[in-house]
């Protein structure tokens, strides 16, 4: 909130997600960023997710508070009974269908925070997604799903103070199924820190011992890994002196499929696997150029890009129809016009051809972070005063 000198009061903010550390994924990650961000802003904060292995008994500024079941029937008594405790707070919804349970079809809990709208608890509604895709021919199942998932984004929004979009490409599909609410976007920060250490970084940067460092950094996905493996193994297999730094858990699974195709790669794959966030950050700053194919398209939600771009890594990604126009306007990425491995191939190799330019996309890239995609954005938009 905002008193009468412009400034931000301190809020009691209870937010609800389907899943926060030590659950994993990228809504765990945000919503402690932004769970951690707050109370840092002198907001008291509780958090409710499902039940989950206890985390760290180190104390924290945030209150997390397990739920009996998964947002259902146990779940909603438990809510109820914590917001008429904390009467003047404010709801916020990390909102992803599948991730409240009920099979992505939780109405109920639906219903429910729209009847708590109605009761006069000021309640924003973050999108990180809307709704299953509706498609032509798709199984009854699906088709159902699909439906059921444009309801529930009706009622979400029917009453909330703010519908909070994670990218702009979501505000179509929201206009679609009716729902004409004003929209608030606030995209995606880094989920790792955005600071390094110079020595560490050249003590990878020599351990490595590359001139051309070309890395990707995500899951490896049965989806994205046959695309990503038709743009690293020949960018790879052109030019002897590069080597692949493959970050992220199913790294290591997805290095031994290049040498199972191309041994002689062998000597020239980094594979470490699960890294903390410093260990992490630093080893995507030893890399040269970051190849991030995205089927559609990058994004403002596509927290592996954000943090190459918050680190300073020269990125190259794809278009795609959740693309926004900034990408290609900012010129601070090299972006391949489809999401097809030839071009995204073709593109990288552009940008590789002259060396001398990576520090400067990097340094573009960097500057759109810090004025459009940090965090402090989020918290600052968070905290002002929402609409009536």
């Amino acid at each position: 909130m905002i008193n009468a000198h412009g400034l931000s009061e301190p809020s009691t903010w209870t937010i609800f997600t389907g899943e926060y550390p030590p659950q994993p994924g990228g809504v765990s990650d945000y919503t402690q960023q932004v769970a951690h961000a707050l109370a840092a802003a002198g907001d008291q904060v509780h958090v409710f997710a499902p039940p989950a292995a206890a985390a760290s008994g180190a104390p924290d500024t945030v209150q997390v508070h397990r739920l009996p079941d998964h947002f259902g029937k146990a779940s909603l008594p438990v809510l109820e009974a914590h917001l008429l405790q904390h009467r003047g707070g404010r709801i916020l919804v990390q909102y992803v269908p599948h991730a409240f349970g009920s099979r992505a079809m939780n109405i109920r809990f639906c219903r429910w925070v729209r009847r708590m709208a109605r009761s006069g608890i000021p309640t924003d509604i973050m999108f990180h997604e809307v709704a299953y895709p509706l498609e032509r021919g798709q199984a009854l199942k699906h088709k159902l799903l699909a439906l059921v998932n444009r309801q529930m984004a009706r009622w979400l929004s029917a009453d909330a103070d703010r519908v909070i979009i994670s990218t702009p490409a979501w505000e179509p599909y929201l206009r679609e199924i009716g729902v004409t609410r004003p929209t608030l976007w606030l995209a995606i920060p880094s989920n790792i820190t955005t600071q390094t250490d110079p020595d560490s970084v050249a003590a990878l940067r020599q351990k490595f011992g590359a001139p051309t460092l070309i890395a990707h950094f995500g899951t490896y996905g049965h989806s994205l890994a046959a695309q990503l493996k038709q743009v690293l193994l020949p960018l790879a297999q052109r030019d002897p002196t590069r080597k692949l730094l493959l970050l992220g858990r199913g790294g290591p699974d997805f290095a031994a499929s290049l040498q199972a195709e191309s041994p002689d790669l062998a000597p020239r794959l980094f594979a470490p696997g699960s890294l903390d966030s410093p260990d992490l950050a630093a080893h995507l700053a030893a890399a040269d150029l970051l190849i991030q194919p995205y089927p559609d398209g990058i994004s403002c939600r596509r927290t592996s890009a954000m943090a190459a771009l918050a680190l300073g890594v020269p990125v190259c990604s794809n278009v795609g129809h959740n693309t926004e126009p900034l990408w290609s306007q900012s010129r601070a990425i090299a972006i391949a016009p489809t999401p097809a491995p030839a071009d995204i191939l073709a593109t990288a190799e552009s940008a590789l051809a002259d060396p001398g330019s990576l520090p400067t996309l990097g340094r573009l890239g960097q500057s759109l972070y810090q004025d459009r995609f940090d965090l402090k954005f989020t918290i600052a938009a968070l905290r002002a005063h929402a609409p009536a």
